[in-house]
């Protein structure tokens, strides 16, 4: 990741980062409940975005909670200071700041979470390192991100596996790691985190799935930018494109969602 998020700050990611938040806020509810989150806790929400996770969370915290939601992107800083004013909500500020560069107050929060960010750092390590003497003592880091393999469209065309393939090349050429989650646990046991855990996220839906338009408003709607990155070709975005409507239209269709883990470690 060279200065700014890859995918970009735009109405169109604020868009699809709205209807993301959707198709997964009960995995993310799933991993609060397994943590114990509730009323009075103190929380990070690193790399918030629009809020899609913040929100929900400063609900769940109440009353007596709060949640600190760091972003970088001005776009997305405002439009959740934006629905932060128009829902009256009181317990939830935001910090625009990069993450590369942020250091948390010392032992201020119960709990440090994460939804794919890491996954487009270069130094994921250096990165936790600042963060955990925020953490109080028991507190929890939690990160939600990618292990990428396993990703797929079936009935399987060359082009799927082309376009997939640019996109993990996409986060490598940007410093990322699309395997990041993978590497995580041994990461969390050298900063000293304890109890870590791993739970595992594998999804499949068909053309009407949510899981499939996630998919495509991702892969169809950053093919522009993997054709100025020199990822791929018009004619192969193109070929993926009347590839993909072809495949949509076949009996028992799938698209199969690149693995999630959720890692957790106590401090």
């Amino acid at each position: 990741m060279k200065g700014q998020y890859m995918l970009g700050a735009s109405p169109y990611e604020i868009e699809r980062l709205t209807f993301q938040g959707e198709v997964w806020r009960s995995m993310t509810e799933a991993l609060f409940d397994r943590i114990g989150v509730g009323p009075g806790w103190r929380c990070l929400d690193v790399g918030a975005g629009i809020g899609v996770v913040s929100l929900p969370l400063a609900g769940r915290v109440s009353p007596g909670g709060e949640v600190a939601a760091l972003e970088m992107a001005p776009l997305y800083a405002e439009t959740l200071r934006e629905q932060i004013a128009r829902k009256d909500i009181d317990n939830l500020r935001v910090i625009e700041e990069d993450v590369r560069s942020f250091r948390a107050p010392k032992a201020a929060y119960d709990l440090i979470y994460s939804r794919w960010v890491f996954s487009f750092l270069r130094d994921v390590e250096g990165t936790l390192k600042r963060l955990l003497p925020g953490l109080k003592k028991g507190g929890f880091l939690a990160v939600e991100d990618y292990h990428h393999l396993g990703c797929a469209y079936y009935p399987n065309r060359p082009s799927f596996d082309a376009v997939i393939e640019a996109a993990r090349k996409w986060y490598l050429k940007t410093g990322g790691n699309y395997r990041v989650a993978g590497e995580l646990p041994a990461i969390f046991y050298r900063l000293g985190l304890k109890r870590v855990e791993v739970t595992p996220h594998i999804r499949v839906g068909g053309p009407e799935s949510d899981l499939w338009r996630w998919s495509e408003l991702f892969f169809i709607g950053h093919l522009p930018a993997m054709i100025r990155e020199k990822l791929i070709s018009v004619g192969l975005a193109a070929r993926f494109k009347k590839d993909l409507e072809e495949v949509k239209k076949i009996p028992g269709a799938i698209f199969v969602v690149p693995t999630i883990f959720d890692v957790v470690g106590r401090r």
